[in-house]
């Protein structure tokens, strides 16, 4: 595999995109397979010190602008493989963020029914 370059949380998109044709699980908290191909993926063709960069670049204000719920799970599991290592889920700002939209996601789909 060839190495490519990313530098932004935008340039993630493009591997994203590519797990979802490949079909790779992207749950954070799959209990199968742990997301393994993925991060895996994101090893080979990212690497440490760039996914390192771009999980630092996600701020609050791209998450208003740009989120989309498939990219939240794919940098979650970054989030908390990578940048936290060695800490717990509860401490990553990605996980925490992802929890507070589904909370949101499920509560309108409550009001709805």
């Amino acid at each position: 595999m060839i190495k490519m370059p990313y530098y932004s949380p935008e340039d993630f998109d493009e591997l994203i995109e590519y797990a979802r044709i490949m079909n790779m699980c992207i749950e954070p908290g799959c209990t199968t397979c742990g997301a393994m191909p993925f991060r895996k993926l994101c090893r080979e063709q990212i690497g440490y010190e760039n996914i390192c960069a771009i999980v630092r670049a996600v701020t609050p204000d791209y998450f208003a602008k740009h989120y989309t719920f498939a990219w939240m799970q794919a940098a979650t599991v970054l989030d908390v493989e990578f940048y936290r290592e060695g800490g717990l889920p509860r401490d990553s700002y990605l996980l925490q963020e992802l929890e507070k939209l589904s909370r949101e996601r499920e509560n309108r789909r409550t009001r709805q029914a």
